[in-house]
């Protein structure tokens, strides 16, 4: 028997709502659109793509219907088991839901199943709408919700390659080091703690994974747990050590623990969430989250305690949004490569996905608009590579942008970006930085890299390297891949390793690069779990090599074109260049205290004079700042309005010290006392040392800041 399945795509429409309310949001036509499924099902299961969206779409439908409930995997398990009692019992007719509800959880039966956007993959969508109709012998109904062309685009691919039973192929990890490694101390421990290599060898290979171990792999494991010392190395055998022993005994289960930090607010001293290990280990003092909705900075993080310190003053613009809201489903090479089909015009669409004949003619009407905007370009799709130059005039970004259209999916394009670093590298042409969605890889160029030298240089170079050229530099360059790290951060917590800070991780890392240390066993299994799970090497090589061999020839044409648009236009982020965020915050940080308004008292109680000033009107206008203008006598800096004659000892005393400052620092000592947190006493020191470089002054400033916001608890506020 075979399973069948009844999926549509729909999309939602603004034009039918422009005249009722023109600043309705996305979320709420899908809230309506859910709204109206509900009245003719009596239990729907709503899936989305993240928790961050599913939390969304719960908020909006909360003001309208109590029959909607959210369930996801970071809501705590009674809360969980509650809303799946919901359900059941017919309280609650539908559930909005990321994958925590796709596998082996009881909710009874279901009569429709809603996806929210593109599933991303045939066998996320076969076992989502699977959900209804749960036995072999019944169709299983569904309906895939797209907010706009793209989404709908993917999801008729999607349900045209779940119709003709295409689905992904399973693949099968080999040579997996570290389930190896827990395994001989296991197989040791079984033996009464002694471990004889060359027969554990010879049992291993009989499993399917290993059986092309090389022996090599196995001595790299062997020399780990020796140099951990959870072996100890004996004649002929090894033997498990007292901390071998703790070490199994830790780590039976090969699935990492996730440590939770959490996150407090240094004016409230009250919690306000959590985050994930793996997302906090890349977090450094000064960096921006977001959080609730709240852009907070990072002001301390303490490993020991699991806990971090934010602010809501915020001195930077580079804002990291916390990975404990999902990452998105990475899109398969399948359901690209039919994408790609789709947009050329070889594979005909089944129209009756469809849900209705108004979507019918929208889709077909941007598949038209396309194919006008890339005119004879559209056949290049398929057989040759097509490259879009977008200038800095055309779009909202100031540098130029090159894209590759290649359809690998996520894991080709990961593995992609990298060789096309590195092959950008080994040519000579300087580039701001390279990402990639689905369908493309997209590099930031300098502002004088134009069209014709894109055309006549980066056109005919790129095709000269090799793959073999690129072969020594793919370690250090995937070495440096955000998600490769928190790969080898997880492997080594497994081993023993306590990654508590960025430094550690580092250190390691370096270490790792090594061939004949130990710890290049890390560095191997992090490798072979990254092109495994994150990153497909193989399908990058061999695109690679086409254009390479010509294959596939290279064909550059001017953007943006509606396939930039359509395809790339909603995941480009053009980052800034290196050590640019440095400069950005303290230019930030520097306006801030510039602004500050500070007060200049003479120092002569017959005058007595106060005069209102920013660092910034003292940059301006150029005079001696330690002099009062009236009588001459000297004149020192307060951050509160206050008279000489009735001033306090203290403050008389700062305004003694200020007035030194101020003769031989000038303006710099207006910065340093507008500085929130930096009493004389500080601003002296920081002066003293700093006061020749106004670069290292603002840096140092910066830092006295950040440490009175996280200890402003400790201070009384003047």
């Amino acid at each position: 028997l075979e399973k069948k399945y009844d999926v549509r795509v729909s999309m939602i429409s603004y034009e039918d709502n422009k005249s009722r309310n023109l600043r309705i949001s996305p979320e709420e036509l899908i809230i309506e659109k859910i709204m109206n499924l509900i009245k003719e099902y009596k239990s729907v299961l709503i899936f989305t793509n993240t928790r961050q969206e599913a939390e969304l779409l719960g908020f909006y439908a909360s003001s309208v219907s109590e029959d909607l409930v959210v369930h996801h995997g970071s809501l705590s398990r009674d809360v969980r088991e509650r809303i799946e009692l919901l359900l059941r019992s017919g309280e609650a007719k539908g559930i909005i839901c990321t994958s925590s509800l796709e596998l082996g959880i009881d909710i009874g039966h279901i009569e429709y199943v809603i996806q929210v956007d593109s599933p991303r993959q045939v066998i996320r969508l076969a076992q989502r709408v699977g959900r209804s109709g749960h036995k072999l012998t019944y169709v299983s109904k569904g309906e895939i919700l797209a907010r706009n062309f793209k989404e709908a685009l993917e999801g008729v691919a999607i349900v045209d390659l779940l119709r003709k039973g295409l689905l992904e192929g399973q693949l099968i990890r080999e040579n997996a080091l570290l389930p190896l490694f827990n395994q001989i101390i296991a197989y040791a421990l079984e033996n009464n703690g002694l471990f004889d290599v060359n027969y554990f060898y010879s049992i291993v290979r009989n499993a399917y994974p290993y059986r092309k171990l090389p022996k090599s792999l196995l001595d790299r494991c062997v020399n780990l747990a020796v140099a951990l010392k959870y072996l100890k190395k004996g004649d002929p055998w090894y033997y498990v050590t007292r901390k071998g022993r703790l070490y199994f005994y830790e780590n039976i289960s090969m699935i990492p623990d996730e440590k939770k930090y959490n996150v407090i607010d240094t004016a409230t001293r009250k919690a306000i969430g959590s985050l994930d290990e793996d997302f906090v280990i890349d977090i450094a003092e000064g960096d921006v989250i977001v959080l609730a909705g709240t852009p907070w900075q990072v002001i301390e993080k303490d490993p020991e305690k699991a806990v971090i310190k934010v602010s809501r003053d915020i001195i930077t613009d580079k804002i990291s949004l916390p990975k404990w809201v999902g990452e998105n489903i990475p899109v398969s090479r399948e359901v690209c490569e039919h994408v790609r089909d789709i947009l050329s015009g070889i594979c005909n669409i089944p129209l009756e996905i469809l849900s209705k004949k108004e979507t019918q003619e929208s889709f077909l009407r941007e598949l038209q608009n396309i194919s006008l905007s890339l005119g004879s370009n559209i056949r290049h799709l398929i057989s040759n590579v097509i490259l879009e130059y977008i200038t800095p005039s055309s779009h909202l970004f100031k540098y130029p942008v090159l894209i590759m259209y290649t359809f690998l999916g996520h894991r080709g394009n990961a593995a992609l970006s990298i060789l096309f670093s590195i092959a950008l590298k080994l040519t000579g042409i300087f580039s701001f930085a390279i990402d990639y969605n689905a369908y493309a890889i997209y590099v930031v160029l300098p502002l004088n890299c134009d069209f014709d030298y894109v055309k006549n240089y980066v056109l005919r170079i790129l095709p000269t390297i090799d793959f073999n050229k690129m072969k020594d530099h793919i370690i250090i360059n995937t070495s440096k891949v955000e998600k490769f790290r928190r790969t080898f951060a997880k492997i080594a917590r497994k081993l023993g390793f306590r990654i508590e800070r960025r430094s550690k991780l580092e250190w390691l890392i370096e270490r790792s690069l090594n061939k004949s240390s130990p710890y290049y066993f890390l560095m191997l299994e992090a490798l072979n779990k990254f092109f495994y799970e994150k990153a497909d090497l193989v399908s990058a090589k061999d695109f690679w090599e086409d254009i390479v061999n010509k294959n596939k020839h290279l064909v550059l044409i001017k953007g943006p074109t509606r396939l930039f648009y359509t395809l790339i236009y909603a995941d480009l982020s053009i980052p800034r260049a290196q050590n640019a965020d440095e400069e950005v915050s303290l230019q930030l940080f520097r306006e801030r205290i510039e602004s500050k308004l500070l007060y200049l008292i003479c120092l002569n109680k017959k005058c007595g004079y106060v005069e209102e000033i920013t660092p910034a009107e003292a940059m301006k206008y150029p005079r001696n700042l330690s002099v009062c203008p009236i009588c001459g006598s000297s004149r020192g800096i307060s951050k509160i309005k206050l008279s000489i004659l009735t001033a306090h000892e203290k403050h008389i005393r700062d305004l003694e010290e200020t007035s030194r400052l101020l003769s031989q620092f000038g303006y710099k000592a207006l910065l340093a006392m507008g500085t929130t947190g930096v009493s004389v006493k500080t601003a002296k020191r920081i002066l003293k040392k700093f006061g020749y470089s106004e670069y290292l002054l603002m840096k140092a400033l910066r830092k006295a800041y950040l440490n009175y916001i996280r200890t402003r608890h400790l201070w009384k506020i003047s």
